[in-house]
């Protein structure tokens, strides 16, 4: 899947942070897939801020192809539903969404959806 450097570090944010042994060994191979390399840094220029963020050029930044399971891909699911039935889902997360997401799907969760 293609992921640009937003969404791969939106996706770390909704993976659990407590679960079972399994699916932690799952979540630990996930993360070192869709986190940052050092090779990213510099592709993409990245730098810390002194805030604690960081940033990059979004003109370099086409997006990365990522190999993601369906476990995988199950995890970050239910972490992006989460989300939204917490109604905590802010513009950010609405390019993930529509990766890994259909409409449909969250329906399930509030049937108030059009």
């Amino acid at each position: 899947m293609l992921l640009n450097i937003r969404e791969r570090l939106l996706a770390l944010q909704v993976l659990p942070k407590e679960s079972d042994f399994l699916t932690q060994r799952i979540v630990r191979d996930l993360r070192t897939k869709i986190g940052l390399s050092e090779a990213d840094f510099k592709t993409y220029e990245i730098v810390t801020l002194p805030t604690g963020g960081i940033q990059w050029n979004i003109e370099k930044d086409k997006g990365v192809e990522i190999e993601i399971g369906p476990k995988s891909k199950e995890l970050i699911v239910n972490g992006l539903k989460e989300l939204d039935k917490q109604k905590k889902v802010t513009e950010d997360y609405l390019s993930l969404f529509e990766k890994f997401i259909e409409v449909d799907q969250l329906k399930v969760i509030d049937p108030e959806i059009k």
